[in-house]
């Protein structure tokens, strides 16, 4: 009642349009998601396979709500690569899993008797297959030959291994053409935290106007952040979603599957050969029980 005229139009403007940047940036985000943002999929063929080599095969954009069919065998790549495809990121855990894979196949022992306790010594560093394998034992060792032992429960002791491990999986990936946009190292989700926070506070330093000039600006940055984290996945190709599709089936199967359904592969040690998995999916626990 004590507002002129002209400030209750002002509030009228601004109500109106927050309401319309509420209602409309959605829309728009999720029509330009649609169309720039999806990952690319072979027409008519079933999820995690690829057209027969000489058939030409229509890419069309990837239904996200597609249903993955379990896979129950781990597809023939990197568990490092598996990880970064999945969610555009690879993480401490994928160099975690990398080491127990490279373990797996007697590359280097791990030693751990407790939580600070964390050895691995090199056997064979031939048994490294994968370029990025090759450089994770180099900056572990150093360089130095079988019989090395090094400590890894000091922290930052695997900092620099991990980064140049990260850079290697990037460009294997980059090499098999997985991806129409890969992803960066960079994290896209703090970018668009602060997208959405330095106008918020800047809009608190300034009172009661800021705070109502940012109404119909928020829910334009809360879209931008959403899409900007969405792409921190990046695009994937048609060949890259069908390797997607593969991992993701897999990871369906470790999440889901029972003693008694796996009890007949026991022979293989398939415990050992699909724990690597298992740790790169944060299903670890679950798997040894």
């Amino acid at each position: 009642s004590k507002l002129s005229a002209g400030e209750k139009a002002g509030l009228a403007a601004v109500a109106g349009l927050s309401l319309v940047t509420l209602v409309g940036s959605p829309i728009v985000g999720v029509r330009w998601w649609r169309k720039h943002g999806r990952d690319e999929r072979y027409a008519g063929l079933p999820p995690g396979t690829v057209p027969l080599p000489g058939h030409q095969v229509p890419v069309v954009q990837s239904d996200p709500d597609l249903p993955i069919p379990v896979a129950f065998t781990p597809p023939r790549i990197p568990v490092a690569e598996g990880g970064l495809l999945v969610d555009g990121k690879l993480e401490t855990r994928e160099t975690a899993a990398t080491i127990i894979d490279l373990a797996v196949r007697g590359a280097l022992t791990v030693q751990s008797s407790g939580k600070k306790d964390f050895r691995v010594t090199l056997l064979d560093p031939g048994k490294a297959a994968a370029p990025h394998e090759v450089v994770l034992l180099n900056g572990i060792f150093g360089g130095a030959g079988p019989g090395a032992q090094v400590d890894l429960s000091k922290q930052g002791s695997m900092v620099k291994a991990h980064q140049a491990m990260d850079k290697s999986v990037r460009s294997q990936v980059a090499s098999r053409g997985w991806y129409r946009k890969q992803p960066s190292a960079a994290a896209a989700g703090g970018i668009g935290c602060l997208v959405i926070a330095v106008p918020l506070f800047s809009a608190f330093a300034l009172g009661a106007l800021g705070l109502l000039l940012l109404l119909p600006v928020l829910p334009v940055l809360v879209t931008f952040a959403i899409i900007r984290a969405k792409l921190g996945r990046g695009r994937r190709t048609a060949d890259g979603r069908a390797v997607c599709d593969q991992v993701e089936g897999f990871k369906t199967y470790l999440a889901t599957a029972e003693a008694d359904q796996i009890r007949f592969e026991e022979g293989e040690d398939i415990f050992s050969k699909y724990l690597p998995w298992a740790i790169a999916f944060e299903l670890a626990d679950r798997w040894a029980k």
